[in-house]
Order: structure tokens, then sequence, then C-alpha cells
């Protein structure tokens, strides 16, 4: 985590953590929660209508498997006819059975699965898929039958956890066979993604070597995706461990920027990226690979059209990576997000997590007085009246505490927050703390989140009237000082003085209200 800076301007004291870091709990409470993925059945006669036929990997002889009774011995409307064959001695209809079951699993209308959980033939369905190159097909209905059991409730997936499914997985991800590959990913990823607890089991299992094996090496679109996802999930549970991240953020990187791969497995690696940079922005810029994937994420970022999912991924990655130290954030400048990705969704984009997070962001890159080359870029880029903007423009209150934050802490910055007040900078900020519907309540207060942008968009009201009184050589009268015109053209004293009286002004604002009144005063009548 970065040293907090006390000169900026939304600083507080509370253990040491600074407002910006305490404001990131409120963007990890807007992160997607998670939804398992239940695969349902296809019938043979559509599917190479509906996707092309991958071509297998060439195998070597395995054993031959037992005879087939025959495609229609079981129904999936009869599952407990499937399962007592499943668990009887007659190898011959074990894969037709475990064909019914997982057709039974795979209805999208109520599927079965309490029942099959209830009939315990769980556990020979994790036998069926230990069953390593003795019967792949069998391999496969019994591992995507378990993965549908794992997409229910967290008490069915761990009943899928105890029935040993986790061992079992692994060494599919090692598979010739890329559907084995795909769903051995699937099952594991519905079970990392339940929660912590099965998190962890599937990491004491010794998930991690395995899985960035398959992710570094795989060449399918839909085994990759299964793979990125289950990354992902395995990332996304507090607290991760460190080795973890580690391990997987070099795989991560290279990932990211693969040309072989579609959108959907690009969304999976930059949200497995953002929850890396959520637990240790500062790893990021001493790993190789780091400048080429966020080269590539803000290409992405720029790309007319680019889907909702995947640059709500990659502003969550990047805003993170801010909330590191100087390299963090330094990298993210030189990955060419201002003017690009970062423009064009405040100018143009109505998704409000997305103009969020990049606020969010921008708050952070100048958040530190001592780095005059981030305000730079900030302003350089243009951003600096699309802030300003985000006040009025923004219907939710996240993106509007976002810019207030923002526009205080540009006035650390002397050559740059003139371009802010010319920009409305002052009214702006005016109308957030004099207008009741542009903040939040909570209870019949204003919220906390709003408590904490009114205290500093106070302080960037005094600090625009120091940096006026610094332009003007230090001299104290109010002609001098061009800040405080603007101050009387936005009735500044007036509108703020009344919102006082009428107990409209939030409280953590007050005594900023009454050290501007007593620094900067308002000219006499």
């Amino acid at each position: 985590m970065a040293v907090p800076n006390p000169e900026c301007k939304s600083f507080t004291t509370w253990r040491g953590v600074s407002a910006h870091r305490s404001r990131q709990k409120v963007v990890e409470a807007s992160r997607p929660s998670f939804i398992s993925r239940h695969n349902i059945y296809v019938p043979a006669e559509l599917r190479e209508v509906l996707q092309p036929k991958v071509e297998e990997v060439p195998q070597a002889p395995a054993a031959v498997a037992a005879p087939k009774v025959g495609a229609s011995t079981f129904s999936p409307d009869d599952v407990q006819a499937a399962i007592a064959a499943a668990q009887s001695a007659e190898r011959g209809v074990w894969r037709d059975a475990t064909t019914a079951i997982r057709k039974a699993l795979s209805k999208t209308n109520g599927p079965p699965i309490q029942a099959v959980v209830d009939s315990g033939v769980l556990p020979r369905l994790v036998e069926f898929v230990r069953t390593m190159g003795q019967d792949p097909d069998l391999q496969l209905e019994a591992a995507w039958a378990l993965c549908n059991v794992a997409s229910g409730t967290s008490a069915q997936c761990e009943a899928v956890v105890a029935a040993g499914a986790v061992p079992a997985a692994l060494p599919l991800l090692q598979s010739p066979r890329a559907d084995l590959r795909e769903q051995a990913a699937w099952l594991l990823g519905n079970i990392a993604g339940d929660g912590l607890a099965l998190r962890d089991r599937c990491l004491e299992a010794g998930l991690m070597p395995p899985l960035l094996r398959a992710l570094r090496e795989e060449t399918q679109d839909k085994a990759i995706q299964q793979l990125a996802w289950l990354t992902s999930n395995v990332l996304r549970w507090k607290p991760r461990p460190d080795k973890a991240v580690r391990d997987a953020l070099p795989v991560l990187l290279a990932a990211a920027v693969r040309k072989d791969v579609n959108d959907e497995v690009l969304t999976d690696v930059m949200w497995a990226l953002a929850y890396a940079s959520d637990h240790d922005p500062d790893a990021f810029p001493d790993t190789a690979g780091c400048a080429a994937a966020l080269q590539r994420a803000a290409e992405l970022l720029d790309r007319p059209k680019a889907p909702k999912s995947l640059v709500s991924a990659i502003v969550r990655f990047v805003s993170q990576l801010t909330t590191g130290g100087e390299p963090a954030t330094a990298a993210v400048i030189d990955g060419g997000f201002l003017a690009a990705g970062f423009k064009r969704i405040l100018a143009h984009s109505e998704v409000e997590p997305h103009v969020s997070d990049v606020l969010f962001a921008l708050s952070n890159t100048v958040a530190t007085k001592q780095l005059d080359y981030q305000a730079k870029a900030v302003a350089d880029a243009g951003l600096i009246p699309l802030v300003v903007d985000g006040i009025r423009q923004q219907v939710k209150p996240r993106p509007r505490r976002e810019a207030v934050h923002t526009l205080a802490n540009l006035t650390m910055f002397p050559k740059y927050a003139p371009i802010a007040w010319e920009c409305g900078a002052i009214e702006a900020l005016v109308d957030f703390l004099t207008q009741p519907q542009l903040m939040s309540h909570d209870g019949g207060s204003v919220s906390k989140g709003d408590s904490s942008a009114a205290k500093a968009a106070m302080e960037g009201l005094i600090g625009f009237a120091e940096v006026g009184k610094e332009l003007a050589g230090g001299d104290a009268d109010a002609a001098a000082n061009p800040v405080l015109s603007l101050f009387a053209s936005a009735r500044l004293y007036e509108r703020l003085q009344e919102a006082r009286d009428a107990g409209e002004l939030p409280r953590s604002a007050l005594r900023d209200l009454e050290k501007l009144l007593q620094n900067f005063p308002p000219p006499a009548p």
C-alpha cells in the first residue's frame, strides 16, 4: 500500500489511511458479484450448427472403453434410474447413465441438483473423473455433471468438494483433450468462485501450478476462457495469498497481450488483473510484461464499441493501480490511458461505474504534491474540464464525489489549478455544497461518502483561494486575488452561509467554512 500523503487535500487521519484509500472500500463494494456458470446441454444435432467443430489433438492409443448399451437406454427425465445404473457394478452402462445424469442437470428449468446430491452418486462421478485415459468421454460427462452440481447452492458445491472433485479434476487441466481441459477449469471455477473457504480448499489441493501452466500453454478459445475465469475466481476473494497473486501476475500479463484470444477471455484476464492490483499495485511495475499489458489495455479501452464488460474490467484494473506508489501510477500514465480511453469515457460514457472508476483514478493521480508531472499529464490530456463537468452532469452520487476529490487535490498544483477554476470548478463546488439534491442521504443525513466529499469541496475552495493569493504574490488584498473575484461572481459567501443557516450544509464542511471566512473574508458591503 502506498504511504499516505498528508498534504493531499482529501487526506484524513484515521489509522494512517488516506481518504482515497478509504474510498476504495466503496469501489470494492461495487464489484460484480460472483455468478456460477451452468453448463447447459446442447443436443448433438445442433452442435455443428451452433459452433464450429474443434479439431482434437491426436492422442496416444488408450485402453478400450467398455461398450455402450445404447444412446436411448437412460432418459434425463428419469434421473433416479440413471443414478442407480451409475452406482451399479455393470461397467457397460456407466457412460450412458452418466450422460443421462448430466443432461438432467443441464436443464435450464429446475435441474434436479439436490436429488442428485441426496442420492449419494457424487463420489461415483468423481471416480469416473479419475479414470485417466480409460474412457475420456465418461470423464467429460462426469466432470460436466459435477460442474452443474457445483453451480447450485454453496451447500451443493460443498458436497461436490467433499466427494473429492478438486484433486480429481486437477490432472484434467493437462489433458490432451481441449474439452476435458475446459470442463475441468469450469468445474474448478465454480468451486473456487463459491467463496473464500472453497477457494482455499482448491489452493490447498495444489491448484495454482497446473492452472498457471495450463493458462500459459492453452491454445483453444473455450478452454482459455474457462482457465482465465478460474484464475479470476481464485484471486477474487480476500484475503488473497500473496504467493498466489505473485505467481499469477506474470502469466496474466502475458495473457493480456495475446492476439489469439477473444474479448470474453480478455475480460476475465482483466478482472483477474484488477483483483491482483487491488492486492498489491506496487508489484506491477517490476513484473515483466507490465508495460506491454497496460499498452494493450489502453488500446482496448479506446476501441470504439468495446464490450461494456471488458471496459468495466479494464477501468477497475487501472484505477486500482493508481492506489499504489509513484511507479504504479506512472505506469498508468505511460500506458496512454489519459488522453485516450479516460478522455473518451468522461466525454461520452453514460455508464456510471466506468466514469466513477476513471475519476477515482484521476483523484489518485493528482494526490501527491511532489509529483507535479502527474498533474501535468492530467492537464495535458485535457481532462480537467471533463472533471468539472462530472460534478454537474452525473446523475449518480459516486462520480460526483470522485470529481470533487479530484478538483480538491488539483489545488495542490498552482500551475494547473487555474485551468480548473477557468472551467467553472468554483461554481461547481459551490453547487455541490449548497444543492441538497446533489448529495445522497442515509436515514435523513448526508451519506458518509458525500460527507467526506463535502469536506473535500470546502478544502478545495480554500485551496483555490490560497493558489490565487500565491499568484498575487502573497498579497492579502482581495482585489489582487483572482479567485476571490470568482467567489463573488458565484455568490459563494452568500450561498454557503445561507446553506449553513438553513441546516443544509453538511456538518463535515462547517469547520472549513469558518476557516474560509476567517482567512478569506467576504468583501465589505
